[in-house]
């Protein structure tokens, strides 16, 4: 279960360099489950660019961490906080995206 979703509290907005994108990170008061929410706004064209992660939000440094998306299980490595994100609207207008890990000395 994802403790982060089940409240409407702790939430922030990132950055992104697409209009057509909505970029969300949530997370669980103690912080032991971190989600991101990107979507895709457009519901004809694949759109791709660049996200902000909150990371200070998220109590996170800067460095790489693991994210799984939990709509396909695919896991991807991002590194601080702009990452390259493409979603098309016919196979996967959005990520939902869990933080799993991050490289040793950083706080998830």
């Amino acid at each position: 279960m994802n403790t982060a979703l089940q409240t409407t509290w702790n939430i922030a907005f990132g950055n992104t360099d697409n209009p057509a994108f909505v970029c969300y990170a949530k997370w669980s008061s103690d912080f032991s489950n971190k989600v991101i929410v990107v979507v895709n706004l457009d519901p004809v064209n694949t759109q791709a660019g660049w996200v902000q992660v909150p990371l200070k939000e998220l109590n996170m440094g800067n460095g790489q961490y693991v994210v799984r998306d939990l709509l396909t299980e695919r896991s991807y490595t991002w590194t601080d906080e702009w990452n390259y994100v493409e979603l098309r609207p016919r196979e996967m207008p959005v990520h939902v995206l869990r933080i799993e890990e991050a490289n040793p000395g950083h706080t998830l």
